[in-house]
């Protein structure tokens, strides 16, 4: 006796929405995944150390490129050392190659190879959400 065809069913795939998941660990651990350390603060918090109030370049263009210049001196001498630029989004981009509305995994393959503060991030999303599957449209 022959057995009945039966047609395929649609199967739903879940996932998470890694811009959503992003708000929250932002929000609940107070970071910023897309400055982690603080890079683009850094020319203010350099004015605050020096007793300065940064000028406003609107209404003073010249000031605040003087004081601008002064602190890109003050990197170049090796007064300060310039913080890096740490976005972990272009780093996910980098190291796991998320495609726009493709799910992807956060797998344990990556992080021998990671940087101490990419793996921070990847920890978070880790601990709240697990490996994935995680979706994010652009």
């Amino acid at each position: 006796m022959a057995k009945l065809l039966k047609k395929p069913k649609k199967k739903t795939v879940k996932y998470l929405d890694f811009s959503e998941c992003t708000s929250y660990i932002e929000k609940k651990y107070k970071i910023n995944t897309n400055d982690y350390s603080n890079h683009f603060l850094q020319f203010g918090d350099w004015l605050k150390e020096n007793g300065e109030k940064m000028i406003n370049s609107e209404n003073n263009l010249l000031g605040h490129t003087k004081q601008f210049s002064r602190f890109n001196s003050a990197i170049s001498s090796g007064e300060i050392k310039e913080r890096p630029r740490q976005c972990f989004w272009h780093y996910l981009l980098d190291s796991v190659y998320p495609e726009n509305g493709r799910p992807f995994e956060l797998d344990k393959d990556h992080e021998e190879d990671m940087k101490s503060w990419a793996k921070e991030i990847w920890d978070l999303y880790v601990k709240e959400f697990g490996r994935g599957p995680y979706v994010s449209e652009w």
